[in-house]
Parts: structure tokens; C-alpha cells; sequence
């Protein structure tokens, strides 16, 4: 069984650098300053307590949201304790703060899921150590989850009812789990299952019923797992074969249980590997299938009712069904001489029934019991399916009307059939209408020719009304000819031909009534546009159409935001726009004169307030400064001069402090130093690279260039410790390359060309080669070339020495062989971890 947790989100970062004012702030959903018509929190002015700001925040029904301390009014930097409330007042999570970053032990309090029990996280300087999960005692049963520096998962510890560890659960470096892995029950929290991951497979080595007895124990020694009944006495033996993390049932009997862990589910007897027999038991523990095997295949199955009663035996000799069958998804079949002869299919989780066939002729029905209508269909020798139809397969449909119906037992499609073509199919598609709470389907018909080739599709509106009309050439690529346009009252509002481009079309909302555009056209060219967007309303539950774009690509072109507000105009002159236009897509507003850019240009975040990106244009191209933010700081300010980069371009940091700067002259880095917020530092001197910093995953690449087709290069880990040296000369590792640890020289290895010549250097393999290791180890002296290759688990695979001095080029070969590498060894294959391995 596995433990769902619902992470609950921190609403902490959003918070850093708010100015705060003398009046009342307002906030919306995702913490953005708005207006108080449109604000979803609030936050009074702070005030001083001791030596710290008190910060309250709180929903806009009054109800509290947060209570922390800052060190600062003017901005929200907190300290000590820091604590967020439900609407209706309940705790949902408290941090601890020191120099606002995240310090100790924090809880969360689960408000919904299953294991509602809280959860704890340990924190240090803002990274995640730990998360421990409990029941209602911390040094009880629980699980805790162990991170790396880097904030991935890299082990679990398991605790049992006394407080006692019971199992250790890890990854490897190539995210591969080892070890115990434990499930639990929930409310209360108890041990259900104790895994081993081996080889990775995972199996279960014990299992408890909810009073806390063994369920189930397997014996690693004998192979052997025994099933008990909840007072203990054993109901079950199965023997395994094989070996653990590759085993089969060999002999005995094999119990599964249902997710109540108490009622038995099925059994299952095995002799010599192959299975002989199955029981089915229903959730109240009463038999309902029995099957009988041989050589593994099921040769007779006798069904029962829900109460126990025979409902009909199926043999199946040599393939030759006879008899009936109650199926696992309860539909009732009978066979005779290895075809279907009647069949009764019913609605999921119901007595209702569904579907009838008989004399090859499927009658459905709804679920209230209404005769929908028959299909006749051609019937194949062999196992019936009763929704092999709804995905195409057999039997064949030959006349009548196919019926698909959904889990809530909805017709979702109708597809009539005439002398085995499709002549009709109508598709149904429902959408909750959040406003009235009533569901709407949306209905869509397709009309073939005697070929099956669409002729007409009709789409109606919610109403049932007609509202667009499509018609088809009858051509070789059955292209779109023309189209009509209805209104809900059936009234003909537009026509577009698709051909000539000419007229005007509507789009609408998926499963909407509403339009999303209009758009009017003649010969193809643009002559006037509507653009609609859905906007969704927290508080309502419902989305609002809001008319973002009016354009009349001959005159007035008016762009509105997402309140419906005016906020961007343009004129056409010509086809071409002057004024302000603005892509609600792209949250793009820009200036244009005669359709070029000229003035300002800015991007905003999803908000479409705050501002991303902003510049200037001037005659299409870039002129000035642009600048580019996130969350409303100022990240990078960069400096064009005809659309290439000219003077200096500034970065800043995470609170808007300048960290940077590089002089560019005519489009090309010349003096300084780039340190973005994401991707590579960057220092020139003179027009030329002379520094580079890569960062990856737990590595930091620090790269020199003395001179144009030279590098140096130190790799460090996250605590700065020395890991690796070398140097390239074009693209070509040349000289010494020396391995640390513990910050000191650890082995070195000399190359020439790219070529080991003397000494050890590990590198990568990559899976497809024979090898199927993980990494290999090179040790070069003289002529010979020894070569080990280990696994992921650091287990040596094989070791082969190689004289390179047998014959030319035999060292290639053969070293390509076992490892994948070529002679030439480049920095992506470096193996940097091998230096943490013990080989």
C-alpha cells in the first residue's frame, strides 16, 4: 500500500521585498499588490514589536492567514516564528526563521487526504534535510525522508509502532533503489508490509493484518512464505524457485488479500512452476470463481453468484469453449462450440443491465432500463469481448447503431452502421457548468457517403440548437469547403468559404457555448477580428468571457485586459497599425508606427501586470536599455544600439543589488564579468574569454582560457572541495589531469592528444555498449593498459589488460569493446564520482 501525501505549498517566497506602507496592502491569489475589488488577502500596516515588525496577513473575509515577525519595515525578512492559518482558523503550517531563511524543525498540518496526521521538515540555511511523517507520537511510528545537498531523496528510515527502526530504504547515484521498504495503514498509522528492493524487484518479506498480527511471513533462507488467518494459524504455504530478485512460484498455495488487508481476494495452488487452480472470492469473502488449469492455461471455470449459488461451468478443451462464464467485470457469457451464443453485459457496480446479445444481435439499454437500440453484428469464433466494438475490433458491425456509454452512464457516442459502413456518428462531450451546477453536453454529428467519406459535420450548442454546419469536397483529401454559422435560437448568423477564404467564421470555447473568436476575411486577406478569453473567478467558480482584441484591420484596433478595461489602440492605414498594440497570448504591449516597432516594449508575467521584460524600439530595431525582472526585481539590465549589443549590460541578484556587469562594443562581449541569476558566469578582458563557471547538479566546473585553444579546468563540489584538474588544448585533454580527495591530490594521469599515456583516470559507460557496466577504471603503464569495469553498485564486473604494443590499432578496438571509449578520451566521459569509490 502506498501513502499518498498532498504537499502543501510555502507561501513564503512570494513574500521577499513587499514594500510595506503606511496604508493597508492588498493582495491576489498569487500574492501580486492589486486593488482592494480584486484582492484575495490583505496586510494591515506592520508594527513594531521589541525589536522586530509583526506582519499579519489575512484572507479578505477577516479571517487570519499568517502571523510572522520581520526584521525590517520596509520589507518582509523574517525571524523566529512564522505561522499560516486555514479560512476557518485551523494551523496549517508554522516555519522557523533565522536571518529569513528557513532554520530548524517546521510542521505542517495536513487539512485533507487520508493520513491527516501532521508532518515535520528540518531545515538548514533554506535546504530541506529531513521530513518525517507520524501518526501522533514523533518518537513513535513514522518514516522520515533524508535529502541531499541538492534537495533530491536519497533515503527513508522506517519505525514501528515502538518507535523501533525496522527498515532503511536508499538510491543509489544512478537513482536506483536498495534496501527495506515499509507500508503502512493509515488513521491510525500501523505496519501493513515490509519490502526488500534486490536486484530491482521488489517483494514482500512480511505483511500484518490492521490488528497488528502476521499476515504473511516469507522465509529468504527457504524461499518459503506462510500465510496466517487473523488469530494465527496458518491457511497457507507457497514455495518459490529461483533466487531472491528473480524468483516464481514453484509449489503450495499463494494468498492475495483485498486493500482492507483481512478478506482474502484469491488463492492460488501451484505444482512443479505451473499454477493448477484459482479461487475468486468477492469483498464479503464469498466464492464467486473457481478456475482449473493445465500447463497454465485455464481449462474449466465454474461461477457463482454474489451469495454463493452455481451460476454455470466453461470448459475450454483445445480451444473449444462450451458452457457459461461469469466474467471479473461480471458480464455473464455462454459458448457453444467456441462461439458466443448469448451474452449479458451490465453497468459497472450495478445490477442494471447494459447490453444483451443474442442470435448475433446486441440490444443496449440505458440505465434506467430504456431499449436504446440493436446492432446487428457478424461473430467470430472465440472469446467474446462486450467492448471490443466501442475500440474497433471484432465482432463486425453489419447494421444497426453502436452505443458507447461512460462511467456515469452517459451515451458518449451513437455510430450507425449500413451494410458495414459507417453512414453517421455522433459524439457526445459533457462539462459541469460551475455557475448552476448543471452539466451540459455538447453533441457532434459526421455524415458519410457510401465510402466513408465525411460529407457534412453538424456541431449544436448546449440547447441542442444547430450551431455550425461544415461541408466537405468529395476530392481526394476530403478538404473543408464551406461553412455556416447559427445563433442558440437556430437563426443563420455567418458564412465562411474555406476555399476562397471569404466570409466570416466563428470559433467557440471546447465544450462551451461561448465564442473565442470572430473572425471576418476576404480573399483570404484580414478585414475584422474578435478574440474572447476565459477568465476564471476564484470565488464564483466560473470563468468570465472577456473581449480582449477588436480589431478592424481598416480602422480602429482596441485591446482590453483581463478586467475588461480598456488598455492599448491602434489605427490601420493600409493594412499597416500605428499606436499601441497589445497580444494577450504573447502579454506582449508594444509601439508601432506605420506596423514597426517603435517606442516602448514590454513583457509582463502571468499576471499581465508585472512587468518581465521591457525597451525601447526604434525603427524595428532595438534601441536603449532593456530590463528584466523577476517577481518585480530588476535581474539584468542590457543596452542595444541598432538591435546589437552596445555598452554595458548589468546583473543583479535576488534582491535587486547589482552583482555584474559586462561592456559589450558592437554586438560582442569586451571587459567584465557575467553572473546571471540562471546559466554560466562569464569574465572577458580585452574582448577575449578568459573565465567560465558551469554549474551542474553537485558539480562546479571552474574554466580558464589562457590562450584562444586552451583550457583549464578545476571541478569542485557544493562545499568547495577540489575535485578534479586538467587542461585541454583544441577540445583535446593534454597533460597532466590530477584527482582529489578530501581536498588534496589523489592519483594523476598524463595525456598527450587526448590519449592516456601513463597513469589512472576513470571515465563513463554508456549502456549501449557490451560491457553494460557503469563506469570504468584506466590504468596506463608502459605498454599496458589495465582496464576494470564495475556496475552501479560498485561491483567489479571484469578486468582485462591490454598490450598495446601487439598490434597497431588493436588497442582501440578492443578498449571500444569493453568500454564503449575510443582511444581519445574527452572531459564528457571524466567520471568525477569514481573518486568516491572504493575500487
Amino acid at each position: 500500500m502506498k501513502i499518498k501525501f498532498i504537499t502543501v505549498i510555502l507561501l513564503v517566497a512570494t513574500y521577499a521585498n513587499v514594500k510595506a506602507q503606511q496604508d493597508t496592502l492588498w493582495f491576489n491569489t498569487e500574492w501580486k499588490k492589486t486593488d482592494k475589488e480584486k484582492a484575495v488577502f490583505y496586510r494591515p500596516p506592520l508594527k513594531k514589536e521589541g525589536n522586530l515588525y509583526r506582519v499579519n496577513d489575512y484572507y479578505i473575509n477577516g479571517a487570519k492567514q499568517m502571523t510572522g515577525l520581520s526584521k525590517f519595515k520596509d520589507s518582509i525578512h523574517f525571524e523566529g516564528k512564522a505561522i499560516w492559518y486555514t479560512e476557518e482558523g485551523k494551523m496549517l503550517q508554522s516555519f522557523y526563521y533565522k536571518n529569513n531563511k528557513l532554520n530548524g524543525v517546521s510542521i505542517v498540518y495536513k487539512t485533507s487526504g487520508s493520513l491527516r496526521a501532521p508532518y515535520e521538515v528540518t531545515y538548514e540555511n533554506d535546504r530541506m534535510l529531513s521530513k518525517t511523517y507520524f501518526d501522533s507520537d514523533r518518537d513513535g511510528i513514522r518514516f522520515k525522508r533524508i535529502y541531499d545537498e541538492s534537495g533530491q531523496h536519497i533515503e527513508t528510515l522506517y519505525y514501528d509502532g515502538q518507535g523501533e527502526l525496522i527498515g532503511t530504504y536508499s538510491y543509489s547515484d544512478k537513482r536506483e533503489a536498495k534496501g527495506i521498504k515499509v507500508d503502512y495503514y493509515e488513521n491510525p498509522m500501523r505496519v501493513e508490509n515490509i519490502n526488500v528492493i534486490k536486484n530491482e524487484q521488489e517483494f514482500q518479506i512480511k505483511s500484518f493484518y490492521p490488528n497488528g498480527n502476521k499476515r504473511a511471513v516469507f522465509d529468504t533462507i527457504r524461499l518459503k512464505e506462510t500465510f496466517y488467518n487473523p488469530e494465527g494459524d496458518t491457511i497457507g504455504v507457497n514455495q518459490y524457485a529461483g533466487k531472491l530478485g528473480e524468483l516464481y512460484y514453484d509449489s503450495g498455495k499463494l494468498i492475495e488479500f483485498y486493500q482492507d488487508g483481512k478478506t482474502i481476494k484469491t488463492t492460488e495452488t501451484y505444482a512443479d512452476g505451473n499454477i493448477i487452480k484459482r479461487k475468486e472470492f468477492n469483498t464479503f469473502g464469498v466464492l464467486i470463481r473457481e478456475e482449473f488449469f493445465k500447463d497454465n492455461k485455464a481449462t474449466k471455470t465454474i461461477s457463482y453468484t454474489d451469495e454463493g449459488n452455481l451460476l454455470g461451468v466453461l470448459d475450454d478443451q483445445e480451444n473449444n469453449l462450451n458452457g457459461t462464464i461469469r466474467m471479473r467485470n461480471n458480464d455473464i457469457i455462454t459458448y457453444k462450440d467456441n462461439t458466443v451464443i448469448s451474452a449479458t453485459t451490465y453497468y459497472r457496480n450495478t445490477n442494471k443491465v447494459k447490453e444483451t446479445l443474442k442470435n448475433e444481435v446486441i440490444t443496449f439499454y440505458s440505465i434506467s432500463g430504456e431499449k436504446l437500440g440493436t446492432l446487428r453484428v457478424h461473430l467470430e469464433p472465440g472469446r467474446y469481448q462486450s467492448h471490443a466494438l466501442e475500440n474497433g475490433y471484432s465482432p463486425t458491425p453489419i447494421e444497426g447503431t453502436l452505443y458507447s456509454i461512460d462511467y456515469k452512464h452517459r451515451i458518449t457516442a451513437k455510430v450507425t452502421y449500413q451494410e458495414r459502413k459507417v453512414t453517421k456518428k455522433t459524439t457526445y462531450d459533457y462539462e459541469e457548468n460551475y455557475g448552476t451546477r448543471k452539466e451540459e453536453g455538447f453533441k457532434n454529428t459526421k455524415i458519410y457517403d457510401t465510402e466513408e467519406k465525411l460529407i457534412k459535420e453538424i456541431e449544436y450548442f448546449s440547447n441542442g440548437k444547430k450551431r455550425t454546419e461544415f461541408f466537405y469536397n468529395q476530392n481526394p483529401d476530403n478538404s473543408l469547403q464551406r461553412g455556416l454559422f447559427y445563433n442558440k435560437s437556430g437563426e443563420k448568423i455567418a458564412e465562411y468559404n474555406y476555399e476562397t477564404k471569404t466570409g466570416t467564421k466563428y470559433k467557440y470555447f471546447y465544450r462551451s457555448d461561448r465564442v473565442k473568436a470572430i473572425v471576418e476575411k476576404e480573399n483570404g486577406e484580414f478585414i475584422k477580428q474578435k478574440t474572447y478569453q476565459k477568465v476564471y473567478t476564484k470565488n464564483t467558480r466560473s470563468h468570465n468571457i472577456i473581449l480582449r482584441e477588436d480589431i478592424d484591420f481598416h480602422g480602429k484596433a482596441n485591446f482590453y485586459s483581463k478586467e475588461g478595461k480598456l488598455i492599448a489602440e491602434a489605427t490601420f492605414e493600409d493594412g499597416e497599425p500605428t499606436g499601441t498594440l497589445y497580444s494577450f497570448k504573447d502579454r506582449e504591449m508594444v509601439e508601432v508606427v506605420n506596423g514597426v516597432k517603435n517606442g516602448a516594449r514590454v513583457e509582463y508575467e502571468s499576471d499581465e501586470q508585472t512587468i518581465e521584460r521591457e525597451g525601447f524600439y526604434k525603427n524595428g530595431k532595438k534601441h536603449g536599455t532593456f530590463n528584466s525582472y523577476v517577481n518585480g526585481i530588476k535581474t539584468s539590465e542590457v543596452n542595444y544600439k541598432e538591435d546589437v549589443k552596445d555598452g554595458y549590460s548589468i546583473y543583479y541578484d535576488n534582491n535587486g543589488s547589482e552583482i555584474s556587469k559586462l561592456l559589450y562594443k558592437n554586438g560582442e562581449p569586451y571587459e567584465g564579468e557575467k553572473k546571471p541569476l540562471y546559466g554560466d558566469e562569464l569574465e572577458y578582458k580585452q574582448g577575449k574569454l578568459v573565465k567560465q563557471i558551469k554549474k551542474s547538479g553537485s558539480y562546479r566546473a571552474v574554466l580558464l582560457y589562457p590562450a584562444e585553444d586552451e583550457i583549464n579546468t578545476t571541478v569542485y563540489d557544493l562545499k568547495e572541495n577540489r575535485l578534479l584538474t586538467y587542461s585541454e588544448k583544441e577540445n583535446l585533454i593534454q597533460g597532466k589531469l590530477t584527482y582529489y580527495k578530501n581536498n588534496a591530490p589523489y592519483t594523476t594521469a598524463i595525456f598527450k592528444d587526448g590519449k592516456l599515456v601513463n597513469g589512472t583516470v576513470w571515465v563513463k559507460i554508456e549502456g549501449r555498449y557490451n560491457s553494460g557496466g557503469a563506469y570504468a577504471k584506466l590504468n596506463k603503464k608502459k605498454t599496458a593498459l589495465n582496464v576494470k569495469v564495475y556496475d552501479e553498485e560498485n561491483q567489479l564486473l571484469f578486468e582485462s589488460t591490454i598490450n598495446t604494443k601487439v598490434y597497431d590499432g588493436y588497442e582501440k578496438k578492443l578498449l571500444n569493446y569493453l568500454t564503449g571509449v575510443e582511444t581519445y578520451i574527452y572531459h564528457t566521459q571524466l567520471f568525477i564520482e569514481a573518486i568516491n569509490k572504493n575500487n
